[in-house]
């Protein structure tokens, strides 16, 4: 059991095992894209365009990674409530606290 846990605490480069990482990068990639070659197209300096290509990449990824963890952390979040909800009913409904339903004999 030690093991598995090692193993799941364990960095991994793997991007598809990572929630989130792929959409994040997908945005950050195309984003810094489309900024840099507006930049270029505009100014004609290569180094300001990778600039700003850079830092759009950098911070959108991070701001997109940061939103979606959050959604899912959410996500989490009200399947536990939910299932608190469920053990609960389930509970009282054994103890025949729960009106309207047959208890069990």
């Amino acid at each position: 059991m030690a093991d598995r846990e090692r193993k799941s605490t364990k960095w991994s480069w793997d991007i598809q095992k990572i929630p989130c990482a792929r959409e994040s990068l997908i945005l950050g990639i195309s984003s810094g894209l489309l900024v840099g070659a507006a930049v270029f197209l505009k100014t004609k300096v290569v180094r300001k365009a990778c600039d700003y290509a850079v830092g759009t990449f950098a911070v959108l990824s991070l701001t997109s990674w940061e939103i979606c963890s959050y959604q899912h952390y959410r996500e989490r979040q009200k399947v536990k409530e939910a299932v608190g909800m469920l053990n609960e009913y389930e509970r009282k409904r054994s103890q025949g606290l729960v009106d309207g339903e047959p208890t069990e004999t």
